[in-house]
């Protein structure tokens, strides 16, 4: 991988294991993941530089990502972005 600074980093990939798939599964109540205030229940890989501003989650440079601290194993996720109209 050459990253934008021009440092070259090598790495292996290993495969997720196979998940079972359940039929019709039952899922549970939707769970806020971002709660608009802070970055309560999220840690940055290295630096951070993510921030909320009027409720947005936003990354000024990109590069850096975001983990939640808790782990999920079967999940259907609902995402919105928000993003200039000249982008």
């Amino acid at each position: 991988m050459l990253y934008s600074n021009g440092k070259k980093y090598n790495w292996t990939a290993t495969r997720a294991p196979k998940l079972k798939h359940i039929e019709n599964p039952k899922w549970e109540k939707p769970i806020a993941l971002f709660n608009g205030k802070d970055l309560t229940g999220w840690t940055a890989d290295r630096d951070n530089q993510w921030v909320v501003e009027k409720g947005i989650l936003k990354s000024p440079k990109s590069g850096i990502n975001l983990v939640s601290n808790t782990k999920y194993k079967n999940f259907k996720l609902h995402i919105e972005f928000k993003y200039p109209e000249d982008k």
